[in-house]
Parts: structure tokens; sequence; C-alpha cells
């Protein structure tokens, strides 16, 4: 199987040969991986952890390897940039939804 194109900005160092989507513009395909806290958790705590994953995202070798697995390239935002995106794509796909009709079972 060979990826042909992809949705959302820019190119992709994973598929140098493929071409960005026009068919659904404004929609990424990018899978999104990112910790959710529990409550209580101290900031401290949260802030430590969240420097050392995004440290070890921008490691060389942690980029080679999420790329030969898939194409997966790192996004490092900010907890506020994070719901921000998150409270977009939710009302951006609650507009397709209901433009298309889709309905639960």
């Amino acid at each position: 199987m060979r990826a042909l194109a992809f949705t959302g900005p820019g190119a992709r160092a994973s598929c140098r040969r493929c071409r960005r989507s026009r068919v659904l513009p404004g929609f990424r395909d990018d899978p999104v991986v990112r910790p959710v806290r529990a409550a209580g958790i101290p900031e401290a705590a949260l802030a430590r952890l969240r420097a050392e994953v995004n440290k070890a995202l921008i490691a060389p070798d942690i980029r080679e390897r999420l790329t030969n697995a898939g194409g997966v390239e790192p996004w490092i935002t900010t907890p506020d940039e994070f719901a921000a995106e998150i409270r977009s794509e939710y009302a951006k796909y609650a507009k397709l939804v209901k433009n298309v009709g889709a309905k639960v079972d």
C-alpha cells in the first residue's frame, strides 16, 4: 500500500512524493496522541512531564522512529493551544455531521 495524498497544511516529511488533497479543504488527517491528566495532579508535576515528553519528541532518533512507524510527525503544543485545537475540531466536525445528516443508531 502506498499513500497518494494527505490532507492538511504543508508538506509531510514521511510522504515526500505525496500531494496535498484538496477534496476536503480545512480538514486534516493527522493522528493526535496526547496525554490527558486526571484532576488534582499538581501543575509542577504536569509541567515536568510535558517538558520530558517534548524533549523526547524532538530527539532525532525518536522522530525517525515515529516517521518510520507510519508517518507520525510530532506536534508540540501548550495545554491552551491543544484545548483551542480540540474546540475548533469539535465545531468543524459537528458541522460536517449535521450537514451530511449522520445519525448514531
